[in-house]
């Protein structure tokens, strides 16, 4: 009896659980993953990150040169030959790279275009995602003209 009520339970949650997931509201990451155009648009995406890690990979950049946040940036760093040119959040000494660069030997900042908690760019510009420099960085965008990537140099 209780088997059954476990069963149906499980079976009950499922739609719920669908329905949730495929609302981009209520899970951003997600609904990428279960709508048709959420997995057109990672389709897209993971192109960009592979084109932005070969990018990277062919300035054959020392290790820790590159610092960005794990949680935009995981395409880009997963997709790379190279991975430890990047200081990335889990990293132990991700904070200190972030605080001071130019002693840790971080030469460019990796922004996402639409990481709203990107904590790279909070740390650097704050919130304001006009605050980004855009002359002198390298951008990445999508078919549409949509910035995705900012490369920029630490002075």
């Amino acid at each position: 009896m209780l088997a059954g009520a476990v069963i149906v339970a499980a079976f009950a949650a499922v739609p719920g659980t669908l329905a949730v997931l495929s609302r981009s509201t209520l899970a951003r990451e997600e609904a990428e993953w279960v709508t048709d155009s959420g997995s057109e648009r990672r389709r897209e995406l993971t192109q960009i990150d592979a084109r932005v890690a070969a990018d990277l990979d062919a300035l054959d950049l020392p290790d820790g040169a590159v610092i960005t946040d794990a949680a935009y940036a995981f395409g880009v760093v997963l997709s790379s030959d190279r991975p430890r040119q990047f200081v990335i959040t889990p990293d132990r000494d991700f904070t200190p790279a972030l605080t001071d660069p130019t002693t840790h030997h971080v030469q460019y900042l990796l922004l996402s275009a639409d990481g709203s908690a990107d904590a790279v760019r909070i740390a650097r510009y704050g919130p304001d995602p006009t605050a980004v420099p855009e002359t002198g960085v390298r951008t990445w965008r999508d078919a549409n003209g949509g910035l995705q990537w900012t490369l920029v140099p630490v002075p």
